[in-house]
Formats: C-alpha cells, structure tokens, sequence
C-alpha cells in the first residue's frame, strides 16, 4: 500500500501525516513525553482562548497533549456512533466533516469500539502557541480500535471555536503556518 494510502486509513487525526521532516522553523517547545520529568523553572506564557497563565513547559506540553488528545479521540467517537453533531465539537472546517461523514459508512474504519485511554498521543513539538492558533506535531497510536497500521506521526492546527474558545482541528500538513498567519476563519463551521 502506498503511504498516502496508508496514512488516509488512520482518520482525521492521522490522516495527512507527513513522511518528511524538512520544515524547519523556531519552536515554542520540543519535548518527548517519556523525558519530560525534570523539574525545571523554565516557564512560557500559554495562551489559550480566553485565559493567560504563566506555566512550565512540561505543563504546557501535557495541557497541549490534553487539547489534541480531546479533539483525535471526539474525531473517532464521532465516527464512531455516527453522530454529526458531536463531530462539530472537534472539527473547525466543512472538508473534515465531508471526509468523516464517508468514514461513517466504512465498515472497516475500525477493529472495535473507540477508548480515549486506548488513543495514544504524544506531543512531539509544539510550533505555534497562540490564543488564536495551535499548531503542533503529534504522535499519534490508534492500533487498538483501528488496527496496527492506525499510527503515525501528524502536523495539525487548531483554532479554538468561537464563543466559548474550545479548540478543534483545522488543517493538517504542511500549511500549518499559513493555517495560523493567513487563512482566513471566515470559512470555520459554527
């Protein structure tokens, strides 16, 4: 199976991961999970919707884990019990909810019912932290509800839903920065 192939059966959380690293930018944070227990007094400022803290950056990695961690598992329990509206929850643009909708009638998406602590994600980097903007490159492991090719490494945005600031997925690849500097949100579902 081609890569492209392989990658469009994971699901919108790991459907256009990437199979080169090649952009290079500055990164607000880089981290892997399994390393991140020191205890260190390096702080950056999180700025999510609505609030402004002053945290370390392991906790600010392990809140970013918590968002998309949220938003990949709503993506698959959505698919999952063919629910449109909970799909809304997580996803900012019409393409994902087009692209979910065909999932829903796929027999073979899934191996069994979606788990959140069967979801494996980890934050590899984070490229962009803003309150209008999340941009950050995740690990993400769905063997368990998907089968064992449902793994892969992804480059996702978030935006955070107007009102009440929730964040959901808005693109994934390589325009994860003109996706937080250019796009427009006039398009973002309600």
């Amino acid at each position: 199976m081609s890569r492209v192939g392989y990658v469009l059966g994971i699901g919108l959380g790991l459907a256009f991961a990437l199979a080169a690293t090649g952009c290079t930018t500055d990164s607000v944070a880089t981290t892997s999970m399994a390393t991140s227990t020191s205890t260190s007094s390096t702080s950056t400022t999180s700025t999510g919707p609505e609030t402004t803290t002053t945290v370390s950056v392991d906790q600010r990695i392990a809140e970013v884990t918590e968002i998309v961690r949220q938003v990949e598992f709503g993506w698959f329990d959505a698919i999952y019990r063919k629910d449109e509206e909970a799909l809304l929850k997580v996803v900012a643009r019409q393409e994902s909810v087009d692209q979910a909708l065909g999932l829903m009638s796929d027999v073979s998406f899934f191996t069994g019912q979606p788990i959140s602590s069967d979801l494996g994600i980890e934050v590899l980097e984070i490229l962009v932290d803003r309150n209008d903007c999340l941009a950050v490159v995740f690990s993400g492991d769905a063997t368990a509800f998907r089968g064992s090719n449902a793994v892969g490494e992804v480059r996702a945005v978030f935006w955070p839903r107007s009102p009440d600031g929730v964040w959901r997925r808005a693109y994934q690849g390589d325009e994860w920065q003109a996706a937080c500097d250019e796009f427009s949100r006039e398009d973002q579902l309600p």
